[in-house]
């Protein structure tokens, strides 16, 4: 059977059919955390994949409708639904990501995954660039270049336990570190300055403004970085987030910078990255 993955309602029927009619058939129980074998998803659930195969199928699709009949036992992977039960709706919803009429979410169970609105950097001059991330120190220009993302948290339900960013390092064809030392520190920092001026003509205030101010999480960069990386947010990172429920920004920094030669730099060419959210634990 051929599926179009423009999420027509007769593909989805038909498919959602068919696996109705499948689901006597008998398959090994899904792990407990689900997908956190997979590249990115060491400490998140990869939500919707159920199988183990490190991508959104018809596979999980149908597991997911066993765990909604009892056949098989729930995982918090294939809640998309968020109310801690996993129904037929949160089959089809893991069907419509797999043929593609929805997008993949980061959002399951307890875990909520919040994307980024804007994201930019500053150099020392104070010129902003929107759409990537780069931080560090550019030889060619002596430029230092400092980062700010904005998310909005206006859907968010729940209180937060806890929470991280993930984010994309650079691009699959680039090494995601670039530095002569052996390792580079990347703190992440509270933003005063307002998000209008931030996301527009912030000057040489803003890019001070991006080091500077409260921790709310740190990344200890090496050679060994991975093309996605989690940065846990400390407590103070956490509770200006619970103090808001609307658009917050922060900023982050390489802090460990000698500013010679070569580059010293993290995020690069980050524009034509997917990963860049807040992912929170909400109860």
């Amino acid at each position: 059977m051929t599926f179009r993955s423009d999420g027509s309602s007769r593909a989805l029927a038909t498919l959602t059919g068919t696996l109705a009619a499948m689901v006597v058939m008998t398959c090994a129980p899904a792990p407990a955390r689900a997908g956190a074998h997979c590249p990115g998803y060491s400490i998140i659930y990869f939500c919707g994949e159920l199988t183990g195969d490190c991508q959104v199928t018809a596979s999980d699709g149908l597991l997911a409708l066993k765990m909604a009949v009892g056949q098989v036992a729930e995982t918090d992977p294939a809640d998309l639904s968020l109310d801690l039960d996993v129904t037929a709706v949160d089959a089809l919803r893991v069907l419509r990501i797999a043929v593609g009429s929805l997008p993949g979410t980061l959002s399951c169970s307890n875990q909520r995954g919040i994307p980024a609105t804007a994201v930019g950097f500053y150099n020392q001059e104070g010129i902003r660039t929107a759409g990537g991330f780069a931080a560090g120190w550019y030889s060619i220009g002596d430029d230092e270049l400092r980062n700010y993302f904005v998310f909005d948290l206006s859907s968010l339900d729940g209180f937060i336990t806890s929470g991280l960013l993930h984010l994309s390092t650079a691009p699959d064809v680039q090494v995601p570190y670039n530095s002569p030392d052996p390792s580079e520190t990347y703190t992440v920092f509270d933003v005063s300055t307002p998000i209008a001026t931030l996301t527009g003509a912030g000057g040489t205030a803003a890019f001070a403004d991006l080091a500077e101010g409260a921790v709310y999480g740190s990344l200890a960069a090496t050679s060994s970085l991975a093309h996605v990386a989690d940065i846990a947010l400390t407590g103070a990172g956490l509770d200006f987030l619970r103090e808001n429920d609307g658009m917050v920004a922060i900023g982050g920094a390489i802090t460990t910078l000698t500013k010679g030669e070569p580059d010293e730099y993290l995020f690069n060419s980050t524009q034509v990255t997917n990963w860049r959210h807040l992912v929170l634990y909400v109860e």
